[in-house]
């Protein structure tokens, strides 16, 4: 029986509360380290470059799935 529809608006605001814990977490994680090495689904890739770029002053982004 497939599930309920979720609202595109809605699945947004989820995402965005997601990121926003993933980063909250990442950064408690980190506290104190020189550098750091963080995995995410390419979805989450844009908002949490973005968000990690406010923070430090060098962050690259890699897509894995298009690397030979």
């Amino acid at each position: 029986m497939p599930g309920p529809e979720i609202a595109e608006e809605q699945k947004a605001k989820g995402t965005a509360f997601l990121e926003s814990y993933m980063v909250d977490e990442l950064l408690e994680a980190m506290a104190g380290a020189q550098a750091a090495v963080v995995i995410c689904g390419v979805s989450h890739k844009p908002a949490l470059s973005d968000t990690l770029r406010t923070k430090f002053a060098r962050v690259e982004q890699h897509d894995l799935t298009t690397m030979p």
